[in-house]
Formats: structure tokens, C-alpha cells, sequence
């Protein structure tokens, strides 16, 4: 070629404009989330270092379990954690979440004062979790949990 593009700039710009008015008239540039976009039964996975009581012992958890989402701010859920110090616990929680409309939500368990931050992907099929909202005592947390 001599110093042509393969296609003109004004065509380029025009089909890029085409592409982008596609998208948004089809809902593929965003989606608007609510409480309501919850509402269904969750598996999860996470992974925790967490500050021991006896610190500067760092313990290492690692928690499954099922968390169930009523479509309207409240949830239940059950998990096993299994720890390098505290050992293998099972507990059963209520909770309470909102959800923002870009998706990202806030989940807290009753009696608790912090939260943690969610984010709702590829639709609502899949949760990540992270520990952006985290205690001080956990040092690290990340998770994911997938629509059943």
C-alpha cells in the first residue's frame, strides 16, 4: 500500500458511530441493577488471611458454602470455613444487601457492623467478591459465587 489506510478515516469513524448506537439501543452498553437482580441460590468459594487473636499469627481460610437471595435486601446463607489456626467451622447467617445500579452491592451479616463488596457479572450468573469493605483483621479476601 502507499500510505493509504485500508479504509478511509470518515468510513472508519461512521462504522465505529454505527457499532456504538447498536450497542446502546440493544442494552449491550450497560444494564441497570437493583435489589431485585438477586434473587436466586448462590454457590460460593473464598479465600481469607486473616490476623489471628493471638497475632502476629496470620491464619488461612478457606470458606464454601451456599448464600440464598430473596430479590429484596435480605439473604440467607450457610458455609463451611476450614482454617489453618481456628480449624473447621460451620455457620448459618442471615443477611442484609444492597445493590447499585451498576452492580456492585453490599452484603452484611446480621449483628455485623462492616460489609463487603460484591460485584454482579455476566448478568446476574455470577458474584465476585473482594474484601475492599474488609475488617482489619482480614488481611485479604476474595471470592466467587455462581448462580445454581
Amino acid at each position: 500500500m502507499t500510505g493509504q489506510s485500508f479504509l478511509p478515516w470518515n468510513k472508519m469513524l461512521s462504522a465505529a458511530a454505527i457499532c456504538l448506537l447498536v450497542l446502546i439501543t440493544t442494552g449491550c452498553a450497560g444494564r441497570t441493577y437493583s435489589d431485585s437482580s438477586l434473587r436466586a441460590d448462590y454457590h460460593y468459594s473464598m479465600v481469607q488471611l486473616r490476623l489471628d487473636e493471638t497475632a502476629p499469627n496470620i491464619d488461612y481460610c478457606d470458606e464454601h458454602g451456599t448464600i440464598t437471595f430473596d430479590g429484596a435486601g435480605s439473604a440467607t446463607g450457610t458455609g463451611t470455613r476450614k482454617c489453618s489456626i481456628t480449624g473447621l467451622a460451620t455457620e448459618t447467617g442471615t443477611f442484609t444487601y444492597s445493590v447499585d445500579p451498576d452492580g456492585s452491592f453490599l452484603i452484611t451479616e446480621s449483628g455485623a457492623s462492616e460489609s463487603t463488596h460484591g460485584q454482579i457479572v455476566h448478568g446476574d450468573k455470577i458474584l465476585l467478591i473482594d474484601g475492599s469493605t474488609r475488617p482489619p483483621d482480614i488481611l485479604i479476601m476474595h471470592g466467587i459465587a455462581v448462580k445454581k
